[in-house]
């Protein structure tokens, strides 16, 4: 008689597997908005997360290679090597991310010199908003701003999308900025790089032989299980670099994550967040900054790890305290 409970309890377990399976393939493909998301603006957050269907896997889409780790104020080129060992050629074939590498190269580096926008980069830009406002995380994007009243069409979100992120403002002088080219191509300014979150322009650049990584800074917390993954696995770094020459002490990026997932993301959090966002992105406990300029427009927006809780600071240091008492029990012993 012993064997119906198990057996049932075994039927049990894999009727729970099966329905944890099939929610999760309905996230990735559900783009309407629950009551709690609503209520819950990072909720609404983490289904962007579980909506970017165009995600890059490490290992099979990207190779980081990080090499050595180092604090914020540690100096010097701890990276011999570029930070992407590779990325698979298949990637740029995809539509949004094609759409993306082709924006790249339509702005000054430098701030204090006016940016032009030709009629091409103008429909590279409405190119790659039609591509990225097809999107499961933009798709939802626009359902969530509805319910909210912010925006009533798909048209008027593309209005909005542009306005945001294309529109030309002043940092220093008329127009030579964007929120477009701070967050996610970078600008340089009195030898010092801002913003630049980008991953593929990290990659575009390191590649074109400007970027110079180096080294990475050692993470509080690991969105990964560290037996399991390796730290090349994770898909938020912070890392230190130059690029043309200026630097960048301290900058964090989500990493194979697609262009329309960010962008959907930084908008969410511009519109309905405050300046500091405290989200879940699957494993990853993500504080996302946002600050404005010229008033309606994205002055910067970006990842960074959120702090250690007080849990988990505490959780540290009982489990540095248990290896001490181990070592020395094991030295007491006379272990070599």
């Amino acid at each position: 008689g012993e064997q119906q409970p198990n057996a049932w309890l075994k039927n049990k377990l894999s009727d729970v597997k099966k329905a944890e399976k099939l929610h999760l393939e309905k996230l990735k493909t559900d783009t309407s908005v629950s009551d709690e998301e609503l209520e819950d603006f990072s909720l609404a957050c983490e289904r962007l997360w579980h909506l970017d269907t165009n995600r890059l896997d490490p290992g099979k889409h990207y190779k980081l290679d990080l090499q050595k780790g180092k604090s914020s104020w540690s100096k010097g080129d701890y990276a011999s090597r570029p930070l992407f060992e590779w990325v698979d050629a298949e990637v740029f074939e995809r539509k949004t991310y094609k759409c993306f590498m082709s924006l790249l190269d339509n702005y000054i580096a430098e701030t204090g010199q006016s940016e032009t926008v030709t009629s091409k980069e103008r429909s590279e830009m409405d190119s790659f908003l039609d591509e990225c406002l097809a999107s499961g995380p933009m798709r939802y994007l626009l359902a969530y701003l509805a319910k909210k009243g912010v925006v009533e069409s798909r048209a008027e979100l593309k209005r909005t999308l542009f306005d945001l992120w294309f529109k030309l403002y002043r940092r220093e002088v008329r127009d030579d900025s964007s929120g477009f080219e701070h967050v996610f191509v970078g600008e340089i300014r009195d030898e010092q790089v801002m913003g630049m979150h980008s991953w593929l322009q990290i990659y575009n650049e390191e590649r074109k032989g400007e970027f110079d990584y180096l080294g990475y800074i050692k993470p509080k917390r690991r969105g990964n299980n560290a037996i399991i993954h390796d730290m090349e696995e994770e898909r938020l770094q912070t890392i230190q670099f130059k690029w043309k020459g200026a630097l960048k002490p301290v900058s964090t990026s989500f990493i194979g994550t697609s262009p329309e997932f960010e962008m959907a993301l930084y908008t969410l959090c511009f519109l309905c967040g405050g300046e500091e966002n405290l989200i879940e992105a699957g494993s990853y406990r993500v504080v996302v900054k946002c600050h404005r300029i010229a008033r309606d427009k994205i002055g910067t927006s970006y990842p960074e790890q959120a702090p250690i809780t007080i849990e988990e600071a505490a959780g540290k240091i009982q489990n540095r305290v248990r290896i001490n008492q181990a070592q020395k029990k094991y030295s007491r012993k006379g272990g070599d």
